[in-house]
């Protein structure tokens, strides 16, 4: 059961693409990322078509949690430890970029998506993981030396840019037991569904095309182009983007379902005194 699905009920009910249709770009998926790339193809001039086997916005993207964060758990920590402090640079930088585009698109485009500014909170429940919050603030100090000292970044243009704030506070004034947590400034939340139909209607008024119910089942190159296959119709582009969850297709050398997992989150809203 999805907050955001449940409360925000307005949808479009695209066609069901019924006929064969020659585009620029195809993008198969028309969640958030489907719907992103969408926006900024279409913003450039491109003829863009998004098709979604359901309905826009309604499956991972509508069942999100709503926030837009550079801080996913404890996460930095293992990033150094597993690949180096110049990924984990990279990793912060995108997430930081994210945020900024999603603000100044909501700003570009006055989506009205209940958008907000403010930190986020990774808190500590158990005393004896204290250790692990510690490590993950050392981790994040040390981006931050990285971020403040560019020459010691292998690629010193793309650290200028990162403006992060991350720290540690004892006690979290939260109504939960709690040792403490790290809180990440400047970050944000929004309603997704909202934000995903400001973005079809910025799609719409740049010629692009959406078809719902028109589920992809086969993608082949030939002759310099690619030949989509949806709903028994083809879909024939110069490029085309995978925006789903799962994607719709083996490419040689890439042994994708193998790698591919279910993961859930749960978010549990209780009133005062409950």
């Amino acid at each position: 059961m999805s907050y955001w699905n449940n409360n925000y009920k307005e949808k479009y009910n695209f066609d069901k693409l019924d006929k064969n249709i020659s585009t620029d770009i195809c993008i198969i998926g028309a969640g958030l990322c489907g719907l992103t790339t969408g926006y900024y193809l279409s913003k450039a001039g491109r003829k863009v078509t998004i098709i979604e086997q359901s309905n826009v916005c309604s499956r991972t993207s509508g069942c999100t949690t709503g926030k837009i964060t550079s801080q996913h758990g404890l996460f930095y920590d293992y990033l150094i430890k597993s690949y180096g402090v110049n990924f984990a640079l990279d990793y912060l930088e995108v997430n930081q970029d994210a945020i900024q585009n999603i603000n100044q698109i909501v700003q570009d485009e006055k989506i009205k998506c209940d958008l907000i500014n403010s930190s986020s909170y990774v808190f500590c429940d158990n005393k004896s993981d204290l250790s692990l919050f510690n490590q993950e603030i050392s981790a994040l100090n040390r981006i931050k030396t990285e971020v403040n000292n560019p020459s010691n970044y292998q690629d010193s243009k793309k650290s200028k840019g990162i403006i992060f704030d991350a720290k540690f506070i004892k006690k979290l004034n939260i109504p939960i037991k709690n040792y403490g947590g790290i809180e990440f400034k400047n970050q944000a939340m929004f309603n997704p569904r909202k934000y995903a139909f400001g973005l079809v209607q910025s799609i719409l008024k740049n010629n692009g095309a959406i078809y719902e119910n028109t589920k992809a089942t086969n993608i082949k190159y030939e002759n310099n182009l690619y030949k989509i296959t949806a709903n028994g119709k083809t879909v024939t582009a110069q490029y085309v983007v995978l925006a789903t969850h799962f994607p719709i297709k083996n490419f040689p050398t890439l042994v994708i379902f193998l790698k591919c997992f279910l993961t859930y989150m749960l978010l549990l809203v209780l009133k005062n005194g409950v």
